[in-house]
């Protein structure tokens, strides 16, 4: 498993505060060669009915690594274009998302957010009551095992974010593509590497894990 320190984190991370990763497009799709792909919608600042939200980069740096490390797709927003591709109807990310799954028979979704530290659990499984996967608990199962065999115990399922609005990425692109999409929302402490990059580390292990143990079950 290859390490990050935080000084690679943090760098990765300036790139996307910086909005400075593309120079036309506002959004970007790395090849893989798992048919598996992460995607990171608010990888920087999105606008939803005139308010700009704060950016969530750090999904962009693991999508990012993942795709490095993995060889899984990923797809990340690379510059705020003024819209918000896990509330609008329709946008250039999601069409785009949809094209790149049709044209590489990706079987799996895992679509990355971040939620305040003042929530309570450390990460949350979104399958919008099950829809999203559909009805496949097998999918959480593995999810939830990866998770805690690497040090996350505090783990919630549909609870305050299971990504049910029809408009979300999860939601459209198992509508859209027929795969199972799977939301996880990640507690900003557990990426925070003020303290330490360890629990870090954890999460991105946990992601390998999961995209690894998905890839080798379809091969």
């Amino acid at each position: 498993m290859t390490l990050i320190n935080a000084d690679q984190i943090k760098l990765i991370e300036k790139r996307f505060i910086n909005e400075n990763l593309t120079e036309t497009t506002h959004y970007e799709v790395k090849a893989g060669t798992a048919p598996i792909i992460i995607s990171a919608p608010h990888s920087v600042p999105q606008l939803r009915e005139g308010s700009v939200k704060q950016g969530e980069f750090r999904t962009g740096v693991l999508a990012l690594l993942l795709n490095k490390h993995l060889g899984c797709f990923s797809i990340y927003k690379t510059r705020n274009n003024g819209d918000d591709a896990n509330f609008d109807e329709s946008c250039e990310y999601k069409e785009a998302l949809i094209e790149t799954i049709k044209e590489n028979q990706i079987e799996l979704l895992i679509d990355l957010h971040i939620m305040s530290p003042k929530r309570e659990a450390d990460i949350e499984l979104g399958t919008g009551y099950g829809k999203n996967i559909s009805n496949n608990t097998y999918l959480i199962e593995r999810c939830t095992a990866s998770l805690k065999e690497n040090g996350i115990e505090n783990i919630v399922v549909d609870e305050n974010f299971p990504a049910s609005y029809p408009h979300t990425v999860s939601a459209t692109i198992a509508r859209e593509c027929n795969i199972p999409c799977i939301q996880i929302e990640m507690n900003w402490r557990v990426l925070d590497t003020e303290i330490g990059v360890e629990s870090f580390q954890e999460v991105y292990k946990s992601l390998a894990a999961i995209v690894r143990t998905i890839e080798g079950e379809q091969e």
